[in-house]
């Protein structure tokens, strides 16, 4: 293996080093042959005290040790699959455990051979810790209102029985007198200050026998304007709402303890209902207690927000993991059995051999790293690192020499005629962000065409505008996936054979915006694609200002 090639390795492994997932690679002997920084970082290791290492032994938990060692065995053997997606608890340095979620593919020689295993992972010890303390806070808050509402029903069933049965107490001694009253005292205190509610009493009749609580004065109601008054009389509900209430009533004068949620006034309750007896047997009131749980709901409101955001990242960050283990599966296999071939391909005579080996280790490790700048790219526009930063030049020739390197990568026979009504076009712009841009347009169009296909790139101005169209003759694109082409990992149904992370175009259109660009296409399946790219000739520097995300 030549200079070059060491030098394009060390990139390689420089650019797995800036991940920020971690990277390894397992031999059928358990060993590590390969972990990047951010593994070393989790696991708490130099790479110097890591490589070589049996992983199970060295970092795997005791009683998963024997059970994992053996799943790995039947694996390389090929009696089973790698899991697309699991969990599983390791030891970092100091026994310090975490839990890791693992994405593995394996890795295979011209012959199909499995020679390795290469895992990618993401340390989500801390999410779980977060999910489980999210979900014992829910927990908590419904025991506080299961909690609450018990001892408030049987607060407000001692207090109604003595309020309303206090005509049945006249012939008791004065001395049990004064024990209700200061009783009923204590009880009706308590019913004016319930806290964020209401309590309500009805007859089977639909009045309002007992009305009473915070909510009551916080609404700016009056208890007299309630009591004694018919349901049906209340004017603050409507038809709908009435009806709804009377037959809440009915169910619970029947013997039926209810539980509901209402609301009212852009305010939301929770609602228990339950009999109260006049005497062992009869039922004639209803009880109904409310409860304002707004700021309940709103917290658990924000809690699921909270959830769904954490799913949404940890589905982010398994479509990522997914996409590097599939993308890097097949250049890997095949820099590796290269690098093996040329070990054994040392004699002289054989160099013509090495050489066709080097070569295609060069090709794969271009192909990881354009991989991996795509990765970079997004994940520096997640984070509001990248600006335009514009400067004059002449787009014409830089054109023609961007077509001029895009020859390495078309397939036999193809070819890009590049088209321009204009000898020169100067432009104000950034030339690096065109770059990227053009690059990935032409490749796709070369990429998604057939061998000896004629890929046209026309360059024209309008106005203040400049224009560019790439037109294949490629496979084209689904009309129904269409709509989703510029989303980040989205690749269509039909090209899932084809190499490719599903990042370029969304990029594409990222890089375009910053310029204040925008980026179409017209496709038809089967018959090409025409991608549209229009962009100012001159980024004014107000314009260059207002699209700094930093």
């Amino acid at each position: 293996m030549d200079a070059s090639t060491n030098i394009e390795n060390q990139n390689l492994f420089q650019y797995l080093d800036v991940a920020a997932s971690i990277f390894m690679v397992i031999n059928s002997d358990h060993s590590i042959e390969l972990i990047n920084r951010k593994g070393c970082e989790v696991l708490g290791y130099r790479r110097d005290e890591i490589i070589g290492k049996n992983w199970f032994h060295s970092c795997i938990p005791k009683k998963k040790k024997k059970e994992l060692a053996l799943f790995f065995d039947r694996v390389f053997a090929g009696t089973v699959e790698p899991p697309d997606v699991y969990e599983n608890w390791v030891l970092a340095k100091g026994n310090k455990r975490k839990l890791i979620q693992w994405r593995n593919a394996l890795l295979k020689d011209e012959n199909g051979n499995v020679t390795g295993l290469i895992s990618s992972g993401v340390d989500v010890t801390e999410i779980n810790k977060a999910r489980k303390q999210l979900q014992d806070h829910a927990d908590r808050l419904e025991e506080k209102v299961a909690e609450r509402t018990l001892e408030l029903e049987f607060t407000v069933q001692r207090l109604v029985e003595t309020n309303l049965n206090l005509e049945d107490q006249i012939q008791v001694t004065r001395l049990a007198e004064s024990k209700a009253q200061r009783s009923q005292s204590q009880f009706a205190a308590i019913a004016k200050n319930f806290p964020k509610g209401l309590i309500v009493v009805f007859n089977a009749d639909f009045e309002l026998v007992y009305v009473e609580g915070e909510e009551l004065r916080r609404l700016d109601f009056k208890k007299e304007d309630f009591e004694g008054i018919r349901i049906d009389d209340i004017s603050i509900f409507s038809a709908d709402q009435i009806e709804l209430i009377k037959r809440d009533i009915k169910k619970t004068i029947r013997g039926d303890s209810l539980s509901f949620e209402v609301e009212f006034q852009k305010n939301c309750y929770a609602v228990n209902s339950t009999p109260l007896h006049s005497d062992a047997e009869t039922i004639v009131w209803s009880l109904f207690v409310y409860h304002n749980i707004t700021d309940q709901r709103k917290a658990q409101e924000k809690l699921s927000v909270a959830l769904k955001v954490e799913q949404e990242m940890n589905e982010l960050k398994s479509r990522f993991i997914s996409m590097a283990s599939h993308e890097f599966r097949t250049p890997l296999s095949a820099i590796l059995s290269s690098a093996i071939l040329i070990g054994k391909q040392n004699g002289p005579g054989r160099e013509e051999r090495r050489m066709k080996h080097v070569v295609r280790i060069r090709n794969n490790v271009k192909n990881l790293v354009v991989i991996l700048n795509d990765f970079l790219s997004l994940s520096k526009l997640e984070e509001g690192k990248v600006r335009a930063e514009p400067q004059h030049f002449e787009l014409v020739q830089f054109t023609k020499l961007l077509v001029e390197e895009m020859k390495s990568v078309k397939k036999d026979g193809q070819s890009i005629r590049f088209t321009h009504a204009q000898a020169a076009i100067p432009v104000f712009l950034d030339s690096k962000l065109m770059s990227h841009i053009l690059i990935n347009l032409v490749s796709n169009a070369l990429k998604y065409s057939d061998e000896a296909a004629e890929i046209i790139l026309e360059l024209k101005v309008s106005g203040e505008v400049v224009i560019f169209n790439v037109v294949d003759k490629g496979i084209g694109i689904p009309k129904a996936e269409q709509k989703s082409l510029f989303e980040r990992f989205f690749r269509a149904g039909n090209v899932t054979n084809i190499q490719g992370t599903g990042l370029g175009l969304h990029i594409v259109k990222q890089y375009s915006e910053l310029m204040g660009g925008i980026v179409g296409f017209k496709s038809k399946v089967g018959k090409g694609s025409t991608f549209t790219l229009k962009l100012p000739l001159n980024l004014k520097e107000h314009e260059k200002n207002t699209i700094d995300r930093g």
